[in-house]
């Protein structure tokens, strides 16, 4: 049985790297932390709003006296959260959509046109030998795919 697209004993599938290890969703990149910073706004938002929907509706009969020190005090962490989010999209902004491969890793190189055919036909191959594969399986047990 095919799990994952892999055969059994096969290790799972990764996300695609380069050699060097770089990889978009590594927690380093410009837009993991502007997704990190998200969450971080978005959250202190949250605690603010319910820190003062507690100070709003107090228990019956108790008095209610909001300052504007307080709010001041429930705003600091949601505008040091929006001004974190701010930076790190000005970060990324700043991180050009294109760079050359030899900045990233000076050892790679470029696949001659004939070794990619080569390598593209063999992957071309394969696939079809696993939907024939999976179709044969199909066939003979009636078994759906999942």
């Amino acid at each position: 049985m095919i799990a994952n697209g892999l055969w059994p004993g096969l290790p799972r599938r990764r996300p695609p790297t380069t050699r060097a290890g770089w990889s978009p969703t590594r927690p380093g990149t410009a837009a993991a932390q502007v997704r990190h910073a998200e969450i971080l706004a978005a959250a202190a938002q949250a605690q603010r709003d319910a820190s003062l929907a507690a100070r709003r509706n107090p228990a019956p009969g108790q008095p209610v006296t909001i300052t504007n020190q307080m709010i001041n005090a429930l705003d600091a962490p949601v505008q040091a959260a929006w001004a974190g989010l701010q930076a790190a999209e000005d970060a990324a902004a700043a991180v050009p959509a294109r760079i050359r491969l030899g900045e990233i890793a000076p050892d790679m190189v470029r696949l001659e046109a004939e070794v990619k055919q080569i390598t593209h036909a063999i992957r071309m191959a394969a696939y079809n030998a696993q939907t024939s594969l999976k179709f044969a399986d199909h066939v003979k047990t009636g078994a759906r795919s999942i």
